[in-house]
């Protein structure tokens, strides 16, 4: 499936080598769901669940699974073009159509949550780099040196791909919650959890990037949560010395991957660490010869 979005952090290309670790399961959890790169490849399971803490990318997936609102985002993006006018305006409309409320979180009427899905494909599209959909601080993309497919003509291709998303949202579950409350609903033998979180601070270059970042006491947290669980686990991040110490025992799986930094791309070592409840999985469904 061609890229919904782009998204910092995301996993389209990796998506084929993350799966090829996946277990066998009833439920499939994704508390960092992003661009939702990971789920929108795999094989669907019986039950699905998608969630971010990002209201507005909440807030887009709600809008390409019902059947009017994406109608009107689709025909908002068939009218856009790929302008520098459009991206800036794009910057200020969340703020123009979210409601705060302390007891309820952010809300928003269907036409504002067209408005909100809308310019944060604009943001993600159009702006330079990966952090246009997670707020970012990111400029106007141009590509008249760039050869091959031109910018605009993948902007023309988005509405194509909103519709190939729909169907695969059809049955899963969205959730705009934290991601540790979100793990413990669904804590259970036949649950696989995939976890994508924000990246620890001190392996990367930039430490905003992201509408929600986690401290490191955050990362502690969630990994301590993650040895406690029922459910198969799997964690992406690069190579670190928090995951490796706290997750002893667990498998890991590496690969390299290319990653932009402010030098141009750089490459870095993707890894997975794989709870010994993946294995038990397999072993209890197929018997200790898998």
């Amino acid at each position: 499936m061609k890229p919904l979005m782009r998204y910092h952090g995301a996993k389209w290309k990796l998506a084929p080598w993350i799966i090829s670790h996946f277990p066998e399961h009833h439920c499939y959890v994704e508390p960092f769901g992003g661009s939702a790169a990971v789920l929108l490849n795999k094989p669907m399971a019986a039950r699905e669940v998608y969630n971010d803490l990002n209201f507005e990318v909440f807030t887009l997936f709600n809008v390409i699974r019902d059947e009017k609102m994406r109608t009107e985002l689709l025909r908002l993006l068939a009218m856009t073009p790929y302008s520098r006018i459009e991206f800036d305006f794009a910057k200020d409309v969340p703020a123009m159509h979210v409601n705060r409320s302390s007891n309820s979180g952010y809300r928003c009427g269907d036409e504002s949550a067209v408005m909100i899905a809308h310019a944060l494909l604009v943001r993600a599209q159009m702006g330079f780099g990966s952090a246009g959909a997670t707020r970012g601080n990111t400029g106007f993309r141009l590509d008249t040196a760039r050869n091959g497919t031109s910018l605009q003509a993948l902007w023309n291709d988005l509405p194509e791909n909103v519709l190939s998303v729909c169907g695969r949202l059809k049955n899963v579950i969205i959730e705009n919650a934290r991601a540790t409350q979100v793990m413990q609903q669904h804590d259970r033998e036949d649950t696989l959890i995939y976890l994508d979180p924000p990246y620890l601070h001190d392996t990367r270059q930039t430490n905003n990037a992201y509408a929600h970042e986690m401290s490191e006491r955050e990362h502690e947290f969630l990994l301590e949560l993650m040895k406690k669980s029922k459910s198969m686990m799997i964690i992406s991040g690069y190579d670190n010395d928090l995951y490796n110490d706290m997750l002893q025992g667990w498998a890991k799986s590496t690969r390299q991957t290319a990653a932009s930094s402010q030098n141009g791309s750089a490459t870095r070592n993707e890894v997975l660490w794989i709870s010994p409840n993946c294995e038990q999985r397999q072993i209890n469904l197929f018997g200790s010869d898998v």
